[in-house]
């Protein structure tokens, strides 16, 4: 009986050391190290090595959610900060010397541009927050898409005429989406494409319905365009091509539009991209499912 025991025991010990070694490795692995990994040599036995990797898979993916969250924070402190340092500066000029009436209402209207583009940014993050954590209620019904880019673009008008640009829209589509997510999208899209056209430009947005139940709503402005490196990332958050782009007014974004967009063309299952050759003007857009014949 006695050597049964130890036989047993020493089986016993021989069969768990594996899971002791997976466990020493899980142990090594913390918040401030997550690029650890299980290692895969020696052979582990074959109950064990399908779960090495779908541990180690898991580690890859949440040590990629870290560098996100890393990236974001830092991109969000620094945009920010941008804001803040010029509302502080414009002040700091206006108490250094006394100045007339002027002075000083030039100094609240750069102030309070300052101040929207701050509270701009912060629905921004609300919005996106609220898509990826607590969920977005997509309300689709039928609707004429040529309608919904008129009303937009109404709202643009003013905008695009103090710079001499012009907005229309041609073709006809019907569209399967929640409108106000829809009217959001187009109003970003309509936003930048009026903030890097030229001067007595033109900004088109055209309509059309493609095959496999889409439609295609296209923004085309005449800008100076972006360089193919850039294209790829100007979905990410807070990603600015400035040099590419050259904007031809003085007015800055927040750096979310565009990766509202795509949250926005997401949500209804639909792709979105960008299309841009410099010298001739960009592109952005929206595949999404079509609502039948506009």
């Amino acid at each position: 009986i006695p050597l049964l025991f130890l036989a047993g025991r020493w089986v016993a010990a021989r069969g768990l050391a594996p899971l002791a070694r997976v466990t020493g490795a899980a142990r090594a692995i913390t918040p401030a190290h997550l690029s650890g990994r299980i290692p895969l040599t020696p052979p582990w036995p074959s109950e064990l090595d399908e779960l090495v990797q779908v541990f180690n898979a898991m580690l890859a993916r949440i040590e990629e959610a870290f560098a996100r969250l890393s990236r974001f924070s830092a991109d969000l402190a620094h945009e920010l900060r941008t804001p803040l340092s010029n509302l502080r500066g414009e002040f700091e000029v206006c108490l250094m010397n006394p100045r007339d009436a002027q002075d000083y209402r030039a100094a609240l209207e750069s102030g309070l541009e300052e101040c929207r583009r701050l509270n701009a940014m912060i629905e921004n993050l609300l919005f996106m927050a609220r898509v990826e954590h607590a969920g977005l209620a997509v309300r689709r019904e039928r609707f004429d898409a040529a309608q919904a880019c008129a009303r937009i673009i109404a709202q643009h008008v003013a905008g695009a005429a103090e710079r001499g640009i012009a907005l229309r829209v041609e073709g006809n589509a019907a569209l399967d989406a929640d409108v106000q997510l829809f009217r959001q999208a187009l109003s970003n899209l309509l936003s930048n494409a009026i903030r890097y056209s030229p001067t007595g430009g033109e900004v088109c947005v055209a309509l059309c319905t493609r095959e496999h139940g889409t439609a295609e709503v296209r923004v085309h402005d005449h800008g100076r365009g972006i360089e193919a490196r850039h294209l790829p990332h100007l979905f990410d958050r807070f990603y600015q091509a400035d040099d590419a782009r050259h904007r031809s007014d003085s007015r800055q974004g927040t750096g979310l539009g565009l990766s509202i967009v795509k949250t926005i063309v997401e949500l209804h299952g639909g792709t979105v991209w960008l299309e841009s050759t410099p010298g001739t003007g960009t592109s952005a857009v929206m595949q999404l499912p079509a609502g039948g014949d506009p």
